[in-house]
């Protein structure tokens, strides 16, 4: 697979916390034209300061990159904490029975041994995930599609798409109140109207980016991956350009079975099924559940006319 010379296109996973993101990478881990990124793909680096950071981590938006030169350093820059971390044995006891066999310097190396041009983004950006899978799946792998779960990078489309033209994005959406209480197994306790703002900051960035770019990006109700997968997931390939394949209709990482009501750390929902959003949304207080869906009505209704103008 080659990302950095464009024989192999780039399609990035998005969705605010807990909306299922990390399960969608999960049925596409199998497809045998697609490479998929392990955990989720934190491509971000500590050098982005602006309106979205009080909102979104920086390892989970498109990369900024000060001027720098030393290939190592460009390479430390990129967050990517999960994987860095399980790479290094820090990682937290949630990762013990996901190993991924890479070595962390043969990686850089590999990196640093790149042609990065005049060190212009998309170059640092392929040559990153490109030494990655080199690494992972040997360095004459072929792939059609490289897939990364890059939670919330949808508010970057202008710039992910001034660097890979052809790329592709897939932004989840899930119900605010479901999520929410998957949201306040972590943080205990968090405030519906935040919770509700930042849901909605996001989508919102989402559905004004499909309706400038409907080609490149697509919009997904985690409720309808739930109730009709053989329907979305279909569309999901026919998106990414992928040929339609039935493994992508259960759950893998890195080839191996992932029991859908114990999902691991691929994301903030445990179990994944209509009984667990019915659950979920049981389980916040009715007047809380009317806040969020009052705030978050205006958005919903536009994220629905997109989605109804892309299957149009």
């Amino acid at each position: 697979m080659a990302l950095i010379d464009g024989s192999t296109r780039l399609a990035l996973v998005s969705a605010w916390n807990d909306s299922g993101g990390g399960f969608l990478a999960r049925l596409l881990d199998s497809h045998p034209r697609a490479a998929v990124w392990p955990f989720e793909l934190q491509l971000g680096t500590a050098h982005r300061h602006d309106a979205w950071s009080g909102v979104i981590h920086a390892q989970y938006r498109w990369p900024f990159f000060p001027s720098v030169t030393d290939p190592a350093a460009l390479f430390d820059m990129i967050i990517d904490k999960e994987l860095k971390s399980t790479l290094t044995g820090v990682a937290p006891p949630k990762f013990d029975r996901f190993k991924v066999e890479v070595d962390l310097e043969r990686w850089r190396r590999r990196f640093c041994g790149t042609d990065l041009g005049h060190y212009n983004r998309r170059r640092m950006v392929a040559a990153y995930i490109d030494s990655f899978f080199a690494e992972l799946n040997g360095p004459n792998s072929a792939s059609d599609v490289a897939v990364g779960h890059c939670p919330c990078v949808i508010v970057d489309t202008d710039e992910i798409l001034a660097d890979f033209a052809d790329a592709r994005i897939i932004h989840l959406v899930r119900d605010p109140v479901a999520g929410l209480a998957d949201f306040r197994l972590r943080h205990a306790g968090f405030d519906a109207r935040t919770f509700a703002d930042r849901w909605i900051k996001v989508n919102g960035a989402a559905a004004r980016a499909c309706e400038r770019w409907p080609s490149s990006v697509l919009l997904i109700r985690f409720e309808d991956l739930l109730k009709d997968r053989l329907t979305v997931m279909p569309a999901v390939l026919n998106h990414l350009g992928l040929p339609h394949d039935a493994v992508v209709l259960s759950p893998t990482w890195l080839g191996r079975a992932v029991d859908e009501n114990a999902m691991g750390p691929f994301g903030g929902i445990a179990a994944v099924s209509l009984d667990h959003e019915r659950d979920a949304v049981s389980s916040i207080p009715k007047d809380e559940a009317r806040i969020l869906r009052s705030l978050a009505d205006e958005t919903q209704a536009l994220l629905n006319l997109c989605m109804n103008a892309t299957r149009a």
